[in-house]
């Protein structure tokens, strides 16, 4: 008798391209949410629970990466993700590149306001997220460029 209750989802290529699709469009839906809404009037309750929508964002993010990265294995005709081969580094460049486009938004989420304006995220808050995204950008990328350095390729 099995008593791991943990199922395996199966998706063809396809599949997993529609799941890449929609999780980017969730993400953008997320990110406009939470920049529209980030500035409201004094004494008007949050349409939103913002943090909550920002860590929401992080965790489709990840999903977002690992759907890449299993796009990536059935492309080179892996069945699943231990298949691929333990010296490689596309989880970390799908990674860089979603810290990438987060510092990007981040950057863009709007923490002035007017003297009847307050806002949720603040200034201290989104440039403590930016330094949080950029130390692991740079992290990530050291991991990268010393992999790039050791692999080799030969040409046949």
């Amino acid at each position: 008798m099995n008593t791991n209750n943990t199922t395996k989802t199966k998706y063809t290529a396809n599949g997993l391209i529609v799941k890449r699709e929609t999780t980017l469009s969730d993400i953008k839906d997320l990110w406009i949410k939470l920049a529209k809404n980030n500035v409201i009037p004094i004494g008007t309750t949050p349409a939103f629970d913002l943090k909550a929508i920002y860590k929401l964002i992080g965790e489709k993010e990840l999903s977002l990466v690992k759907t890449k990265l299993a796009i990536q294995a059935v492309n080179m005709g892996f069945k699943d993700l231990s298949s691929l081969p333990e010296n490689n580094v596309y989880t970390q460049i799908y990674l860089l590149q979603q810290l990438k486009e987060r510092k990007v938004k981040l950057e863009k989420i709007n923490t002035r306001k007017n003297e009847n304006e307050t806002v949720i995220l603040t200034k201290v808050f989104v440039e403590s997220e930016l330094k949080k995204v950029l130390a692991d950008i740079n992290k990530i990328q050291k991991e990268i460029n010393d992999f790039n350095e050791k692999v080799e390729f030969e040409e046949k």
